[in-house]
């Protein structure tokens, strides 16, 4: 805990991307659900659902790589996770003016995977950049504690 009074940035980071990575983890369960249970969804439309979540993914993962690497990765993680929360706080309140409809989640489902395609490519450039410049115990213990949202890189044989 010493590492992060002495590191408040480091501390907001790590706050930051619990917060990001717990919200992440509710979504994946949520928006399928309010599919099911509020807009009674049949199978094709929850694959639909599915397809678009992971759809930005596959379109925008090498332009997110190009726009984290030109401009701030913390405006760009801040920006992407106030966007998701955003898109994604829409749904209970158009949910409570009986106002949903299966398009709206749709488009949230595509607009929220591009902001957190911009996201995970932002920590993992952030993290690398980070543990590169500090390679003492304190700091590589406080980098192994961050929720992972990057996949573990392997040095060749």
């Amino acid at each position: 805990m010493g590492f992060l009074r002495q590191h408040p940035e480091f501390l907001k980071l790590w706050s930051g991307q619990a917060v990001s990575s717990f919200g992440s983890r509710i979504t994946t369960v949520a928006m399928p659900l309010a599919a099911v249970l509020v807009l009674h969804a049949s199978p094709l439309q929850m694959g639909v659902l599915s397809a678009l979540t992971v759809l930005p993914h596959l379109l925008f993962g090498l332009l997110a790589g190009v726009w984290v690497d030109r401009l701030s990765r913390r405006t760009m993680l801040i920006v992407a996770d106030v966007a998701r929360a955003v898109l994604l706080g829409s749904i209970p309140v158009l949910a409570m003016l009986d106002l949903l409809r299966l398009e709206h989640l749709y488009a949230v489902a595509f607009a929220t995977g591009i902001r957190t395609r911009i996201a995970r490519r932002a920590a993992c450039r952030n993290r690398g950049a980070r543990a590169t410049g500090r390679q003492n115990g304190d700091w590589i213990r406080a980098t192994a504690t961050m929720p992972s949202a990057c996949p573990a890189r392997r040095d060749p044989p």
